[in-house]
């Protein structure tokens, strides 16, 4: 089941002035880029991709909705909006990104487990046909 995620892009939140941050540290601009909408990025990059399997157990491979990440600029610099875009939306995507990145490696050790019990029932059946052609030989030639 494919669930529906649209990503509205990023946004900012741009507070100039003589504002301070969370900190307290007095600045002349925080810029604060957010990335919402990726609940179930991975999920649906997992179901639209050519994995031999369909995730069922979402839950495991949701990410957050939103992600956010500010960038202040202390009194002393001079204040660069564009820039402080730049390095807000980097931030952000680092941290998508690596949330991201982690559900990933999560559904290859699913796979990794799915790949093992897929042999070991070949290994059996293998086995069983070895022993039943060994057996009808013996009855044909005996």
């Amino acid at each position: 089941m494919c669930k529906k995620s649209v990503k509205s892009g990023v946004k900012y939140n741009i507070a100039t002035g003589n504002v301070s941050r969370r900190d307290g540290v007095p600045s002349q601009g925080i810029t604060t880029a957010k990335l919402c909408n990726t609940r179930y990025d991975v999920v649906n990059l997992l179901n639209n991709s050519k994995a031999p399997f369909a995730v069922t157990d979402e839950s495991r491979y949701v990410l957050p909705d939103c992600y956010a990440a500010s960038t202040s600029c202390l009194m002393t610099d001079t204040y660069n909006e564009e820039k402080g875009k730049t390095i807000a939306k980097q931030k952000c995507l680092l941290k998508y990104n690596a949330d991201k990145l982690e559900k990933i490696d999560l559904a290859l050790a699913d796979l990794e487990v799915i790949r093992k019990r897929l042999l070991t029932q070949k290994e059996i059946i293998t086995g069983r046909m070895t022993r039943d052609k060994a057996a009808l030989a013996e009855e044909v030639g005996g």
